[in-house]
């Protein structure tokens, strides 16, 4: 299963999941542009983040991740950086292995989290801010754009035999509400007929809590997501 999106799915460390998962989420740069990179890995599953859509790809970065991992050049013009291109590619080759034994020790310190309770959930000025500012974000055709590129990718996904999804990962409910993240789902459900079958629909656990962005899962909620993904996948699938 791969992952692709932004930096809200991107606290999902591949080992917090039961399978092999490679989490190629760029933070900072629209989903398209990872879901798009995805596309050379012909993944038999992939998970879409649709929750932001505003941001325009960035072709030199999916530029760069396609002669990195092409011949002649190869795996070994990664050396060279640390990029957003280079940590993508890295995830889907297994090149950094301090990188897996720090996500194997984070994903252990989450398991052990899930024995406290949680932590009280907060609607803190930084929070009320952070939705403000989302609904001020102007609206712009990259939105519907991006919509219309990831149901182009989804189709070519299931057109070679695997499987397309889309995910909203949970947000803080002041975040959830706002009508920015609204914009994300009108635009999907306009440029996707198949929107409402891909989209994995998910009753978050209560229990889950964000960093101080409210958008942001923090350590122990990534690991209830993990398995409330994975569990959600499971169910498409019967």
């Amino acid at each position: 299963m791969t992952l692709a999106g932004t930096s809200l799915i991107y606290r999902l460390a591949p080992s917090l999941f039961n399978e092999e998962i490679a989490n190629i989420a760029i933070p900072g740069q629209s989903p398209v542009s990872s879901a798009n990179i995805a596309l050379q890995r012909q993944p038999t599953t992939l998970v879409i983040e649709v929750n932001i859509l505003d941001r325009p790809r960035d072709l030199a970065i999916e530029q760069f991740a396609q002669r990195a991992i092409s011949p002649p050049l190869g795996l070994a013009a990664l050396s060279f950086a640390n990029t957003p291109a280079r940590a993508t590619v890295s995830s889907l080759y297994r090149l950094d292995a301090k990188a897996a034994k720090r996500d194997v020790d984070s994903a252990n310190a989450a398991r052990k989290l899930l024995g406290q309770s949680p932590e009280p959930l907060r609607y803190t000025e930084t929070v009320s801010s952070a939705a403000k500012a989302l609904d001020a974000r102007p609206v712009t055709g990259t939105i519907s754009q991006s919509a219309q590129e990831l149901r182009a990718i989804a189709d070519q996904v299931e057109a070679k035999g695997g499987r397309a999804y889309y995910l909203y990962m949970p947000m803080h409910p002041l975040l959830a509400a706002t009508d920015y993240e609204a914009r994300s789902r009108r635009a999907m459900t306009v440029a996707d007929p198949k929107f409402r079958s891909r989209l994995l629909s998910i009753d978050w656990n209560d229990e889950i809590r964000w960093e101080s962005d409210g958008g942001h899962v923090d350590a122990r909620s990534a690991l209830i997501v993990a398995r409330q993904l994975e569990e959600a996948i499971a169910r498409k699938g019967q």
